[in-house]
């Protein structure tokens, strides 16, 4: 064997010593060490399992204590009766009517027992509404299963048919006691399923359970044409001649207002409307001035027969103080000598 042969000899006795020495290590203190680690993580892995298997057992139980605080009494018998006074009263609250309330059979779990009730009666929606609001306001371990609402034949009122099966849950675990709620326990607060009260109302006032009806446009009102108010110079007539110690009187009569004036020459007035002064009286005609104008007026004639002075003949233009009024045709008017008492008329 040549000294390179030796050499190669040498080389395989040295790797094969080598595998055998890694060999020996990883047997002996590697593996072991690595099963030791995966012994440790599974150990971790498993303690933190059962610390969340605690915190939910706790929490379970907290959830369990309160429950037993919603549930309905621990004996059967107990539950039953104080569940039925309360059904019963609620029925009432609400105003059901024909209201019947049946019991149903109870049903024993494992850990706790089921106590059924059938309510059936008429009622309105708004009432339905108030009833189901009522139900589920109080913090009570309960809960309605099924509920059948139909409308009723006509004439019944605008009622419903309703038949609510609800039932209540007593644990086993939950305190007997004599009242199915306390004062903190009759209601969960002031709004249900997030809303308040006020937001419930909504369902009463759409009522499914009634046929659509368009609403009808909102009705306007046409104003009522005022009447014409009525031309009361129309109605003021001179109505008769009177002579007096203050000298000649025209009397004017309002038929519109049942009134009658007095006036002399140099008198202003506002009669039936008309502004206008008295210039001059006679048995027959008498002369007013108005918005500049002169403006004769006959006897028995109204305000809104004036004619204007030069529109008027010349036999008309009255006289005053006995005066004769000029002649027509050639033929002379004659004016009587007024009364000399003061309540006499001269006029017609």
């Amino acid at each position: 064997m040549n000294r390179r042969e030796q050499m190669l000899l040498l080389a395989v006795l040295a790797i094969i010593a080598g595998y055998g020495f890694v060999t020996l290590v990883n047997r002996v203190f590697l593996r072991p060490f690595d099963t030791q680690q995966a012994q440790i993580a599974a150990l971790k892995t498993d303690i933190a399992s059962k610390r969340r298997q605690m915190d939910e057992a706790l929490k379970d139980r907290a959830e369990l204590a309160q429950w037993e605080k919603s549930s309905l009494p621990g004996d059967v018998q107990i539950a039953q009766g104080l569940y039925q006074e309360f059904l019963l009263q609620l029925m009432k609250d609400c105003r059901i009517d024909d209201g019947v309330l049946t019991a149903g059979k109870t049903q024993r779990g494992k850990y706790f027992t089921r106590v059924p009730f059938t309510v059936t009666g008429k009622a309105s929606l708004e009432n339905l509404t108030d009833l189901l609001y009522r139900f589920y306001q109080p913090d009570l371990l309960h809960q309605i299963r099924r509920a059948t609402v139909r409308r009723t034949r006509e004439g019944s009122g605008g009622k419903l048919d309703l038949m609510l099966v609800v039932e209540g849950l007593a644990l086993h675990t939950a305190a007997v006691r004599e009242d199915l709620l306390d004062d903190q326990r009759r209601s969960s607060g002031q709004l249900l399923a997030g809303a308040p009260r006020e937001t419930f109302q909504l369902i009463s006032r759409k009522n499914i359970f009634e046929p659509y009806r368009e609403t009808p446009p909102p009705r306007q009102d046409t104003p009522r044409p005022r009447d014409p108010e009525p031309d009361a110079a129309r109605y003021v007539h001179y109505t008769g001649f009177t002579q007096s110690g203050d000298g000649p009187e025209a009397w004017l009569y309002n038929r519109l207002t049942n009134e009658s004036r007095i006036v002399r020459p140099g008198d202003s007035f506002n009669f039936g409307g008309v502004k206008a002064r008295l210039t001059n009286v006679g048995p027959s005609v008498i002369t007013i001035e108005s918005d500049s104008k002169t403006w004769n007026l006959r006897l028995g004639k109204s305000l809104r027969d004036m004619q204007a002075a030069s529109l008027v003949p010349v036999a008309d233009t009255p006289a005053v103080n006995g005066a004769a009024a000029p002649a027509v045709n050639g033929a002379t008017t004659e004016v009587k000598e007024p009364a000399k008492d003061k309540n006499e008329a001269a006029g017609p």
